[in-house]
């Protein structure tokens, strides 16, 4: 459903592979574009032809066999998650050009605190949360485990009456509380029957669990503006501290659920993915002046914005296009791919 991924700028960067070797790395891999004298550069990480993963990060272009990628962390390491012939989770550095760990657990996007477009993790803190969902016969639980996967925290959430079903949404963590939103229908109900409501965790315990008018839950890739939707399709802010819309940004022009929201510095963004026959296509909504404004139709294309140039995701591959010229193709092709970028570009 929904990968931190925050901007980098890198002076000066050679290309090359990692210093180190270790299981599922092959440093004889595919040349990379030479990004020699570049002011920045791109984290991107893509499967390739062979089904191995290609990073892009810094200084280091390298190929990881075995595991696909999943999200990128705040502090630069790749989160990688199973292949077809393996299972669990992984953590990848690639500044030491090694994988420091591995779990066998293994999440999906639904129940994990993230951003699938953006790839953003939900929270302010050095962790990553997820939902662990028991269906009606036990408590769901919020599991809280830090950047190199080890379990710090698990948390039992509310159950609904005997007559009604939940289901929590993806988690978001900030300035100390997280919110874990979700929906209650009746037994054998529709969605139209659905009852929003909100649970607040702070310090390990569940301090409140209300109604709320908000269905699902976002964070800024500069990891500082819990955004929100609400059932009505309003975009708002939320304060982390209540739970509560702090303000409201309109109602979307595209009346369902976004796949990505950003907002930095006053500027907000929305993005939309769907398919169309047998393509995706995508389409970027944009706050502006207190209005949201977008283009009359869907793209190709997917962009991410870094702090000196832009990575853009189209028909025919993808490419690296720094502000100051010279553009790099990256690959042509490619799935899967995961890029450390904001929905909004940097000024």
């Amino acid at each position: 459903m929904r990968t931190a991924m925050v901007g980098v700028a890198a002076l000066a960067l050679l290309v090359g592979c990692g210093a180190g070797q270790s299981d599922g790395r092959d440093s004889q891999g595919p040349p990379f574009p030479d990004f020699t004298g570049a002011s920045a550069v791109p984290r991107a990480a893509w499967l390739d032809d062979d089904h191995d993963t290609q990073v892009v990060a810094g200084d280091v272009e390298e190929t990881v066999e075995f595991w696909e990628p999943f999200l990128w962390l705040p502090n630069g390491d790749l989160v990688l998650h199973t292949a077809a012939d393996s299972s669990g989770m992984a953590v990848y550095r690639p500044s030491e050009d090694d994988i420091i760990a591995e779990t066998d657990d293994e999440w999906g996007e639904d129940e994990f605190g993230l951003d699938g477009v953006t790839g953003a993790v939900m929270s302010d803190e050095e962790e990553l949360l997820s939902v662990d969902e028991h269906g009606p016969e036990e408590p769901d639980e919020l599991v809280v485990q830090d950047f190199e996967l080890e379990e710090v925290d698990r948390i039992e959430l509310p159950e609904p009456d005997d007559d009604l079903l939940r289901r929590y949404q993806p988690p978001v963590a900030s300035e100390g509380a997280t919110m874990v939103p979700y929906y209650d229908v009746p037994n054998g109900g529709t969605d139209e029957e659905r009852v929003y409501g909100l649970v607040r965790v702070e310090d390990g315990e569940v301090v409140a669990d209300e109604p709320s008018e908000i269905t699902g839950l976002f964070l800024s890739e500069d990891r500082e503006t819990v955004l929100g939707v609400t059932s009505g399709f309003h975009a708002v802010i939320v304060d982390p501290d209540t739970g509560e819309v702090d303000e409201d940004l309109g109602e979307l022009p595209v009346p369902r659920e976004p796949s990505a929201m950003d907002h930095r510095d006053g500027s907000a963004a929305v993005r939309y993915e769907q398919r169309e026959g047998d393509r995706t296509v995508y389409l970027d909504v944009a706050f502006v002046d207190g209005a949201w404004e977008h283009d009359d139709e869907a793209s190709d294309e997917q962009v991410w914005y870094v702090d000196g140039g832009r990575v853009v995701d189209g028909r025919h591959g993808v490419e690296w296009q720094p502000d100051e010229g010279g553009d790099v193709d990256l690959a042509d092709d490619v799935t899967d791919l995961v890029v450390a970028g904001s929905l909004i570009p940097f000024d």
